[in-house]
């Protein structure tokens, strides 16, 4: 359940769902929106559009800190991010996508 405290990552995880349901479609039998799924599935402008749709969820959650220009930098100004995304996809498949990128985003520019 979603706290005051929490209402930024909050607001940020429904945006993220809603865009996973609109990317991936109503399964047939429940099944988590892992990061195995969402590389599996997506085609790369899908791709690309949910990997930024994370990192801006991350920047908002995280907007009473200093750390936008960080996440921002460690997203857009990589040549190869999403290739690194990917793989770390690959790698970590039956961890959510969220959980990942984010991890991913707190190794570079800290807790």
């Amino acid at each position: 359940m979603c706290s005051v405290r929490r209402s930024r990552t909050c607001k940020s995880a429904v945006f993220v769902a809603l865009g996973s349901a609109i990317f991936l479609g109503t399964p047939t039998q429940a099944e988590d929106m892992t990061a195995g799924i969402v590389a599996e599935r997506m085609n790369p402008q899908q791709f690309s559009a949910y990997v930024a749709g994370i990192v801006e969820g991350l920047v908002h959650a995280d907007a009473a800190n200093d750390d936008a220009d960080c996440i921002y930098a460690w997203f857009y100004d990589s040549e190869n991010r999403l290739g690194q995304v990917e793989a770390t996809f690959a790698h970590y498949r039956d961890h959510f996508p969220g959980a990942v990128v984010a991890a991913m985003v707190r190794k570079e520019c800290g807790p």
